[in-house]
């Protein structure tokens, strides 16, 4: 992972050049992808669809184990831009963007299901 500004500043600039280019490339796919996995944006898609092309439904890792499902020992995950806010400084109800980190899904190919009797 990346630890100083620069790296993480090349590291978003890395994974924007993987989502446009999977974009220009494959747009038909990315847009297949995007409305199969609803709520994560066109960009999101992106960057799951150029790492795993053949994704179906991806989750963070605590929301598989809610859902019953544990990750593969090992499973690399799929990085996507999470947005980050912060109290609005004018006053106003609600929070603003203060800009986006990196954060890791993954595929449900990916996860096995939970052996029975331990708890999630």
């Amino acid at each position: 992972m990346a630890r100083t500004k620069e790296e993480r500043a090349a590291f978003h600039a890395t994974l924007r050049g993987m989502a446009e280019t999977a974009e220009r490339e494959h747009p038909e796919a990315v847009a297949a992808l995007a409305a199969i996995l609803g709520n994560y944006s066109m960009r999101n898609a992106a960057l799951i669809w150029s790492q795993c092309p053949d994704a179906k439904a991806v989750a963070g890792f605590h929301d598989w184990r809610k859902a019953g499902r544990v990750v593969r020992k090992g499973a690399k995950g799929l990085a996507i831009l999470a947005p980050m806010a912060r109290k609005r400084e004018d006053g106003e109800e609600g929070s603003a963007l203060a800009g986006f980190r990196v954060v890791y899904v993954f595929d449900v190919s990916q996860t096995e299901a939970l052996a029975e009797g331990v708890a999630a």
